[in-house]
């Protein structure tokens, strides 16, 4: 899955509200504050069940952004633009796998759920992340 998002700003002028709720231009403030912000992002998403209530997920994310303050109207000169920007990557994954202890003989009779084992293992811009659930 990919998308290019665009949205861009331009400003004629600075404001405060009135007492009655008009807008007044106000001098005081200067500076320009237009903007164009471009962003890129493409997920790869792979997932396995490889048993009952066991999955296996490898997420690959590459992002794209530029932002600045020149207006570039043309949807294809963003894009292009944006695509000449330095990649953010990142891949995650995550496994869950449901462990079943064998019922005894006595377990069979009674409604019982048996205990479950969650490992999830994750690597960000942060760090790598262990997190266990039982």
């Amino acid at each position: 899955m990919c998308g290019h998002y665009w949205s861009y700003g331009i400003y004629d002028y600075y404001g405060d509200l009135d007492e009655e709720g008009y807008i007044v231009r106000d001098y005081s403030l200067a500076g320009d504050a237009d903007f164009n912000f471009n962003a890129f992002n493409t997920d790869l998403i792979f997932g396995w069940q490889f048993g009952p209530g066991s999955f296996l997920n490898i997420v690959y994310k590459n992002a794209l952004q530029r932002d600045e303050q020149i207006i570039q109207t043309s949807y294809f000169d963003n894009l292009g633009a944006v695509l000449e920007q330095g990649q953010l990557n990142s891949i995650t994954m995550s496994c869950t796998s449901l462990i079943r202890y064998p019922p005894t003989e006595s377990s069979l009779s009674s409604e019982q759920t048996y205990p479950r084992l969650i490992i999830l293992w994750f690597k960000t811009d942060v760090g790598h992340f262990l997190i266990v659930s039982i």
